[in-house]
């Protein structure tokens, strides 16, 4: 069955927030489609690629992809995928995203990357070597036995520690790559600072200095990897996430409009 939308509705019960399975032996193309929720990917085996919005790129065994929720997506194999899918509704990650936030690599992983993907075809996914993908193996299966033995609460927790390793290893991946010294990790660092540091006043000028570049050059490369200009992304960001605080109902208006770096209740209303 193919639909160009999947809801929550589709794949969920009120008992789960986690649904897993691997798609095997998939040998023909299946038309773009987007979901609610977020899809985290592993292929497994074979070769083809993935289409994320406009961009689209070779995959083969141990590549991991993140796709947002309401960003459509497709693969086409070239020869048959075997592909673990993973789908996580919002309220997990905003369940445990207090913790999930100091993971190093999180936001790149779930946020940063499947951006660059998206709108400039970049390739800095996660890729797993054959090793890591032994380790991976073993948390999937805890996964999907969990899945099938209705234990979900267990399932939250080997999905949680799951999207920890991953996390992990997409920091350590940068670490590495980064003595390439390329202006688009460099500006990606840029781009993590910024959702650290969204309470804060942003300036491009401190973005620039934190790249070591000119404001111009900052701008320039900014602009190839995300299509926006500084500005817009930061304002974006401080929507995103007062969105966020607002749904988990833990703060006054008052305390997220500062904590989202808005000037106060009425600036932070006139974006939501």
């Amino acid at each position: 069955m193919h639909k160009n939308h999947w809801s929550n509705a589709d794949f969920f019960t009120k008992a789960n927030l986690v649904h897993a399975y691997t798609h095997k032996n998939w040998q023909s193309d299946v038309p773009l489609h987007s979901h609610e929720f977020y899809e985290l990917n592993i292929v497994l085996n074979g070769s083809g690629t993935h289409t994320l919005g406009d961009s689209c790129i070779s995959v083969r065994p141990g590549d991991v992809f993140v796709i947002p929720p309401s960003v459509k997506h497709t693969y086409a194999p070239d020869e048959a995928l075997d592909i673990y899918h993973v789908l996580i509704q919002t309220e997990f990650l905003l369940r445990y995203f207090d913790d999930l936030n100091t993971l190093p690599g999180f936001k790149t992983l779930f946020e940063i990357e499947p951006t660059l993907r998206e709108t400039t075809g970049s390739s800095f996914f996660l890729h797993l070597n054959v090793s890591e993908r032994r380790e991976i193996q073993a948390e999937i299966d805890k996964i999907a036995a969990a899945q099938a033995n209705g234990q979900f609460g267990y399932q939250n927790l080997t999905t949680l520690y799951l999207i920890c390793i991953l996390s992990m290893k997409m920091h350590a991946r940068n670490q590495i790559t980064e003595k390439e010294a390329s202006a688009t990790l460099t500006v990606m660092h840029t781009i993590e600072y910024i959702q650290n540091h969204l309470e804060q006043k942003l300036t491009v000028a401190h973005l620039a200095a934190l790249a070591a570049m000119s404001e111009a050059t900052y701008n320039r490369h900014f602009k190839k990897l995300l299509r926006a200009a500084p500005a817009e992304y930061i304002q974006n960001c401080r929507i995103q996430k007062a969105k966020r605080l607002l749904a988990e109902k833990k703060h006054t208006k008052t305390e997220i409009a500062m904590l989202c770096g808005f000037y106060d209740i009425s600036h932070m209303n006139k974006y939501l």
